[in-house]
């Protein structure tokens, strides 16, 4: 029978820094139970968080408040500051197998989200000479984030979503794991596959945003806390060698390297052999739809490994 599992973003189930494969679970799952986990962050924000506090006269009895708050004081065990939720343990899952992840839900727990620009970080390190942050405030009801008269549609997701890699790892490098991958497509309604590298597979999430475009060029989204609600599916046996999605209109094939060309390169094979697979054609028919049909799109360039996204239309190569 399937279960609903509930996970707090509370001291103990939080982790910074790093994807760790000797954390103890937070939460033992089944294959079709379906779990709801609350993550926080203070990413975009350029003072500290009680300054922040006091800036915008948030309250410190909000329970969102004081979890921000308490991942403000955890030991940051990596070299990045992404303030995780997990890991989450699966049963039966193994290395060599796949899980598919269905994203239910992705609701705001705030209504403010931040933006901050570095030196030496994003697209163009050597253009920023100053850090600079931003606030954003929701209008959930139109579902837009205003700032100084601008707003941008709402569209929550989460910038990592991973299965611990095998040896574990700092959070910001994507891999075939999944991870920081900031793919703005794996929101509410999207499906993601990726590899089980260690035992339980070990879910971790966290990096939410509010909205993002695609690059991510300033370094950061709209940064922000969420909650997501996500149904796992083991497949046994079935090896990946890069992490995939799928919309209800698209398939999404993912290339990811230190070198964007390189990056674009994966991303051209794995979606022409997931096309040749899909219609049963050969390699050099797959590619030709490649280049007539499908768009190829920068994820994000802020990570030492880079990320292309392909759209595979289901709809132009029938097959929805």
């Amino acid at each position: 029978m399937r279960k609903e599992v509930y996970v707090e973003a509370k001291p103990g189930n939080v982790i910074r820094g790093k994807f760790d494969p000797n954390k103890t679970p937070i939460a033992e799952i089944c294959p079709g139970d379906v779990v709801t986990v609350e993550t926080v962050s203070t990413i975009g924000i350029l003072e500290e968080f009680d300054q922040y506090m006091e800036r915008y006269h948030l309250d410190e009895k909000d329970p969102v408040i004081q979890k921000m708050l308490a991942t403000e004081d955890l030991e940051r065990i990596g070299e990045d500051e992404h303030t995780l939720t997990g890991p989450i343990y699966i049963q039966g899952a193994m290395p060599g197998d796949m899980i598919e992840i269905k994203i239910l839900e992705t609701n705001l727990i705030t209504d403010f989200g931040n933006s901050k620009i570095v030196p030496g970080y994003g697209g163009v390190p050597d253009l920023v000479k100053k850090a600079e942050s931003y606030r954003w405030e929701y209008d959930k009801e139109r579902m837009v984030a205003t700032h100084d008269g601008y707003e941008i549609d709402i569209k929550p997701f989460f910038g990592i979503m991973a299965m611990t890699p095998d040896g574990g790892q700092v959070t910001s490098p994507p891999g075939r794991f999944g991870g920081n991958m900031d793919l703005r497509e794996l929101t509410a309604g999207t499906t993601l596959y990726l590899p089980v590298e260690v035992e339980g597979g070990l879910f971790y999430v966290g990096d939410a945003h509010a909205a993002q475009g695609n690059g991510e060029v300033c370094l950061t989204a709209i940064e922000t806390s969420l909650e997501g609600k996500f149904e796992f599916i083991l497949h046994k046996k079935e090896e990946m060698t890069a992490p995939r999605a799928e919309t209800e209109t698209h398939y999404i094939a993912i290339g990811l390297d230190e070198d964007l060309n390189v990056a674009m390169h994966k991303a051209i094979e794995e979606s022409a052999k997931w096309i040749a697979e899909l219609k049963k054609i050969d390699f050099y028919e797959a590619l030709m739809l490649c280049s007539t049909s499908v768009d190829y799109c920068v994820t994000q360039v802020v990570d030492n490994v880079k990320g292309i996204h392909a759209m595979i239309s289901k709809k132009t190569l029938k097959l929805a």
